[in-house]
């Protein structure tokens, strides 16, 4: 777990990529990898075994197939345009 702070830089307003290697410990509920909570801001994290990415209030994505495993490190990322 990393607090990256509350900066305007992480005011992400146009399209970006976010990526980042992750080892879950555990597949249970949901999981938030990074996000920002400020007006129309986003999240990026599993569901499950599942990615998904959301745009608060607006709109969820999920991957159709699993990319996680417990205790393995897998690269993720999400482009948003």
């Amino acid at each position: 777990y990393a607090n990256c702070g509350s900066g305007s830089a992480l005011n992400l307003t146009s399209g970006f990529t976010l990526e980042a290697r992750v080892r879950p410990t555990s597949l249970a509920g949901i999981a938030r990898i990074v996000a920002n909570g400020a007006p129309d801001g986003f999240g990026f994290g599993r569901s499950g075994a599942r990615l998904h990415f959301t745009t608060f209030g607006r709109q969820d994505f999920d991957t159709s197939g699993s990319y996680l495993s417990s205790g393995v490190w897998t690269h993720v990322a999400v482009t948003f345009d």
